[in-house]
C-alpha cells in the first residue's frame, strides 16, 4: 500500500480551483452562546455557568474552579 504524502491531493474534490475559492473548514468554537437566567444578557462563554459575570457576583456564587 503507498502512504499518501503530506500535502497530497489526490483525494481532494476541489484541486482544480486556485486556493482563494476553496471552501475554508471551519474549526469548532470552544465559546457557545448563552443567556443569563437572571438579567436576560446574552453572552458568549466558555464556562459551565449560564450566569454573566455581574450576576455571579451579585448574587454570591462561588468562581467556577478549573477542572
Amino acid at each position: 500500500m503507498a502512504d499518501k504524502k503530506a500535502g497530497c491531493s489526490c483525494g481532494d474534490i476541489w484541486k482544480d480551483l486556485p486556493p482563494e475559492l476553496r471552501p475554508k473548514l471551519k474549526k469548532p468554537s470552544l465559546t457557545r452562546e448563552t443567556t443569563c437566567p437572571n438579567c436576560g444578557k446574552v453572552f458568549y462563554t466558555n464556562r459551565k455557568t449560564d450566569y454573566c459575570f455581574d450576576c455571579e457576583k451579585k448574587l454570591g456564587l462561588p468562581p467556577e474552579l478549573p477542572a
